[in-house]
Formats: structure tokens, C-alpha cells, sequence
């Protein structure tokens, strides 16, 4: 899914309301699965700590205050079903009366499993018989599939940098997190190799990555190594944009919000990274595509999406062509399917889809650089005058 809109049209609020409304599902998840994961934390996780654990992220998203200014209600729907919803309302969230009931009714099933596992422990603690937990989280998921997910939550900031500390919001704090998770990951000094974004890493980043807990950086074609922070603006936020899509890749399917990955990027470079985006939520390790959520200012990313989603459209109608769009750079693994994919302009206070027939529309796209263009053409026009009276 892709917004794309000028300067304070909503692109950044709408990303954050999203990860709020996944976080719900993402907590929901940890809260359900975790006890049966660890033993030791069994007592822990209840219905009251999800609640509280939503309350906290509510507040440190500081969502109530746009909202309050914006005087704005939104209702967010969970599948099909609509009485299944969040209201954004008064300032303040509440979750529909069906979905408290139905959250309430997956606590009533995990804690009579609870009773069950303590009876079965002669000493009192719990007795985590793991396939017997599996088999009842597996049964759960499928008969809740509206609310379950096995996708992990993941937010990358406008400002990619995880020397970040201290900050207290929830999407920075989780972010910095996960930076040290990378860090602290072995084996990291040739990162990327082998994989279907290895290329495409190199030519962004004219270089390989390094990634070792103590050096950080980028090994150049020509073998100087330059540490990030030393690296150009665009490498630097393109660099954790990579880092990150790597980590990820090989693991199980992923829910990822990217504000702004044209960050300090030239027009081609700008291209390259959504096609390396592209590739990540093209990939499935366990049946279930990843999911990718762009933030965008730029016509070259929207252009460059809409290129791949033209030539998905031919490559399912004329087989035929498929090995000279190969040939143009649009190899199987890039192209995305329309039926996954969602484009969305924020303009005066709203948002409305630019797709039309499984392709982004065109004149969207011209009309990106209408105004330049009309600059341009005044320009021209002057010129001439000048000309013509010679």
C-alpha cells in the first residue's frame, strides 16, 4: 500500500493510525502466544494487560491530540465483519462492543486452558505440553482469523538512524530496539549475500554492508570501508532501509511501515529502493506475503510502482512477452500482484485510490509534474517573444 500526497496532507498520521490499528492484532498475538512460549511468564499476560498495554500506546502516539484539533471520527473495521471496529471518537479510542466480546472470549479460552495445564502439574506450576498448546493456538487462529496474525510489526521513521536513544515515543523506542536486535546479530560482515536484494543493495549503496556489533558501515567497490555516520544522507537512510528488509527476509512474513524511503535519494536510486521494496513484499517463507506500507512524496517512487504494476498486468496477458520484460528488468520476482497492492493520494483533507483496472493512473502520474512543466513552458514563452521580435 502506497500514500503518496504534498507536504502535511495526512501521509505520515495515516501510517501511524495503521500501525496503531495492527499494533491492537500485534498485541493481541503476543498476549495469546507468549505464555504458551514461555513458561515462566504464563500468569502474566491477561486481558487486563492487553487493554492497559493499548491504553499506553495510545498515549504515547500522542494520537488523541491530532485528532482533537482535527475534530476527525474514524472507524477502522477488523475483516468483513461490521461490527467488528475501532472508533476514533471525542478524543479518545474505544473498541466496539463486538470486538471487546470477542477479545473477551479468546481470553475465556486461553485462561480454561490455563485450569487445565496447573491441574495436570502435580506441583502446582504450569505444565506446558507443547503439542497440545500448539494444536489449540493453531485451532484459535483459524477460527479467528480476522484478528490473528503471525506477521511481526515493524515501523521505519523518516529519520532512519538507530542512534536514537533515549527517545520515548512507542514507534521510536520499538525502532531503536530493533536496531540493537541487528546489531547485536552475528555474522552480520556479509550480510546480504546470495539474496534476491543483494544486487540491488550494491548498486544503492555502491558497496557492501557492513554489520558487526562494533563497526558499521559500508565497504566500497574499491574495499575502503566508510562507517555510517560518515556516509552521504541518502546512503545512510537507504542503509537501514536494506539492513532492515535483510534481517526480515529470511524470517516469517512481516507487517512494515516505511515513511519516505526516497530520503535524500537521486531519481534513479529512488526507483532502485522501491524496487528492492518491491521485492520484499513480493517474498513468502511461510505461505504468506509480506506486507509493505510506503509514505511518499515522490513522483519517481509512485512512477516506478506504476511500471511494475503495468508490466505485472502484461505479464499475465501475454505470456508471451514475459521473457522481454525480463529483459527490461522485470524479472518474475518483481512483479507485484494488482490484486495486493493499494495506491492512495492524501489531498484537501482526505484520501482517494489513483488505480484504475489493476494500474496506477496515468494522469496522476503526469499530473505529479504539471506545474513544473507549465513553469517551464511560461519560460519557453518568454524566450520566444524575445526571438521573434529579432
Amino acid at each position: 500500500m502506497l500514500f503518496i500526497g504534498e507536504r502535511a496532507t495526512g501521509k505520515s498520521t495515516i501510517a501511524k493510525l495503521i500501525y496503531f490499528f495492527k499494533y491492537i492484532v500485534h498485541e493481541l498475538n503476543k498476549d495469546c502466544f507468549a505464555p504458551f512460549r514461555y513458561s515462566n511468564v504464563l500468569d502474566q499476560y491477561t486481558i487486563d494487560t492487553f487493554y492497559e498495554s493499548i491504553k499506553v500506546l495510545w498515549r504515547q502516539m500522542e494520537i488523541e491530540r491530532v485528532f482533537k484539533k482535527a475534530g476527525t471520527e474514524i472507524y477502522y473495521y477488523y475483516g468483513d465483519d461490521t461490527d467488528k471496529y475501532v472508533e476514533f471518537k471525542n478524543d479518545t479510542f474505544q473498541l466496539s462492543s463486538a470486538v471487546r466480546e470477542y477479545v473477551d472470549g479468546i481470553f475465556n479460552e486461553i485462561e480454561l486452558l490455563r485450569v487445565k495445564l496447573k491441574r495436570k502439574s502435580k506441583s502446582g506450576t504450569f505444565n506446558i505440553n507443547q503439542i497440545e498448546t500448539d494444536t489449540f493456538l493453531e485451532d484459535l487462529v483459524k477460527r479467528n482469523a480476522d484478528f490473528f496474525s503471525v506477521c511481526d510489526l515493524y515501523y521505519l521513521p523518516a529519520n532512519r538512524t538507530f542512534d536514537l536513544g533515549g527517545k520515548t515515543d512507542k514507534i521510536s523506542d520499538e525502532y531503536w530496539q530493533l536496531g540493537n536486535r541487528i546489531r547485536n546479530t552475528a555474522g552480520w560482515q556479509s550480510i546480504g549475500e546470495g539474496s534476491i536484494l543483494h544486487s540491488y543493495s550494491r548498486e544503492i549503496l555502491l558497496g557492501n554492508i557492513i554489520m558487526q556489533p562494533n563497526a558499521i558501515g559500508i565497504m566500497l567497490y574499491d574495499g575502503k570501508e566508510i562507517p555510517i555516520a560518515f556516509a552521504s544522507s541518502g546512503q545512510q537512510e537507504s542503509f537501514w532501509i536494506l539492513v532492515v528488509l535483510f534481517f526480515l527476509l529470511e524470517r516469517h512474513s512481516n507487517s512494515i511501515i516505511i515513511e519516505e524511503p526516497e530520503a535524500g535519494l537521486d531519481p534513479k536510486t529512488q526507483s532502485l529502493i522501491l524496487e528492492a521494496i518491491a521485492l520484499f513484499g513480493n517474498h513468502s517463507n511461510d505461505g504468506r506475503y509480506n506486507q509493505v506500507i510506503i509514505t511518499t512524496h515522490s513522483p519517481f517512487i509512485l512512477n516506478t510502482l506504476g511500471n511494475i504494476l503495468y508490466a505485472s498486468k502484461l505479464s499475465k496477458e501475454h505470456e508471451e512477452e514475459r521473457e522481454e520484460l525480463a529483459k527490461l528488468g522485470f524479472t518474475p520476482e518483481l512483479l507485484l500482484d494488482p490484486e495486493r497492492v493499494a495506491v492512495h493520494k492524501c489531498i484537501n483533507g482526505g484520501v482517494e485510490s489513483i488505480m484504475e483496472d489493476g494500474r496506477v493512473n496515468n494522469e496522476e502520474i503526469d499530473n505529479i509534474s504539471t506545474e513544473t512543466l507549465n513553469a517551464l513552458d511560461s519560460l519557453i514563452d518568454i524566450e520566444l517573444k524575445y526571438e521573434n521580435e529579432v
